[in-house]
């Protein structure tokens, strides 16, 4: 099999900031060349079958506690005739969907709604992460405090990119349900991505190779919004969910540029930064997206040693009580070129806010010698 694995780090446990361990995640292979039904039987058995499927269960009796009757209902109707309602979301996820579904011993349902969580998520819109102070009063907190750096590594010259996933997840369920994966075929890797049990989209993935590849993470963006009426537009009229976006990108663009160019065109389900990486010097950018097409850009050159992103727009005021993206800038801008290293740029991103409580997995990629390292946050 040509595969890049043996470039993944063999650490098995490091200490990392806030006082917390960082455990490399398990490696799961799905070969694109089986049928969608049986892609995923691996990563089950890895996380324990119906047991994982328990864990799913409890996680989002939680979530539709906090959504809209209407919305639920809405979930629960599309999954109910996946095939016909559910024409944004391509065929062989659905039937991807469906057996995970048999194989967890879940409702087709909750496998649906946990494959649009983040669109539910950045869609209510209201409350938001306190990761560096208190909620103002009656606001409802949402654990959508993910960072992405993209910066010039020192000795090679190329880009590094790290990012740090935040999910509310139990710390024994993170490390359960979470795993790399190695997406395959032809008996060779087509991309390497961070993957959570039950979940057919990728957050985080890079597709390596020799002068190529590339390398992507997703950040929610906070713009909030109608959710009944958005969740209509993703399911019913076409938009794409961003980590099923991101999946079908790193499956046909082999490129830095052949990925950018599907990243800022394809319509969206909810508001999304996408963060990339190339192989080359100054290939990192981030895209602020609309629904329908691009909000902003910003990129690596013209004196800009790195590029990074929380949540909030970066022309815009950042809230008090989650101001990331102060400690981000100050840590960044306290590197000197000679100074961005891998364990610098490992060190900052573990270190607090950038790395919280609710902080669930850290990527650590590298276009250009074909590394990606997924490390489960333990707090």
């Amino acid at each position: 099999m040509k595969s890049y694995l043996a470039l993944l780090s063999c650490t098995a446990l490091l200490t990392v900031g806030c006082d917390g361990k960082a455990a490399q995640a398990p490696l799961v292979e799905v070969n694109l060349d089986l049928p969608p039904e049986r892609r995923w039987d691996a990563a089950v058995a890895e996380c324990g079958g119906a047991d994982a499927g328990k864990l799913i269960s409890k996680y989002l009796a939680d979530v539709t506690k906090k959504l809209p009757t209407a919305v639920v209902a809405l979930i629960q109707a599309l999954a109910g005739d996946l095939d016909r309602v559910g024409v944004s979301i391509p065929k062989e996820l659905r039937v991807e969907m469906k057996a995970l579904a048999e194989a967890l011993d879940l409702p087709v349902g909750d496998v649906v709604m946990l494959n649009y969580i983040y669109s539910l998520r950045s869609l209510a819109g209201k409350g938001g992460s306190n990761t560096t102070g208190p909620l103002p009063d009656g606001a409802a907190w949402t654990p959508h405090a993910c960072t992405s750096i993209v910066a010039t590594e020192a000795a090679s010259g190329t880009p590094y990119h790290v990012r740090n996933m935040d999910w509310n997840l139990p710390a024994d369920e993170r490390q359960q349900a979470t795993f790399l994966c190695n997406f395959t075929k032809g008996n060779r890797t087509v991309f390497l991505g961070a993957c959570y049990i039950g979940f057919v989209g990728v957050p985080s993935g890079m597709v390596p190779g020799a002068g190529g590849g590339y390398g992507v993470t997703l950040n929610e963006r906070a713009e909030g919004g109608n959710i009944l009426e958005d969740l209509l537009a993703a399911t019913v009229l076409g938009g794409w969910d961003p980590t099923h976006m991101i999946r079908k990108v790193l499956v046909t663009a082999s490129t830095y540029e052949d990925a950018l160019g599907e990243l800022r065109k394809l319509t969206l389900s909810a508001p999304a930064y996408f963060i990339v990486s190339g192989p080359r010097p100054q290939e990192g950018v981030v895209v602020t997206r609309n629904r329908v097409g691009v909000h902003t850009e910003r990129a690596l050159g013209d004196g800009a040693l790195w590029v990074g992103q929380t949540n909030y727009d970066w022309e815009k005021e950042v809230p008090s009580y989650d101001n990331r993206r102060r400690y981000l800038k100050q840590y960044m801008d306290a590197l000197k070129p000679a100074e961005v290293t891998p364990s610098a740029m490992f060190d900052v991103i573990s270190s607090w806010p950038l790395r919280n409580n609710h902080s669930a997995y850290t990527t650590v990629m590298q276009p250009s010698s074909g590394t990606f390292q997924l490390f489960t946050l333990v707090p």
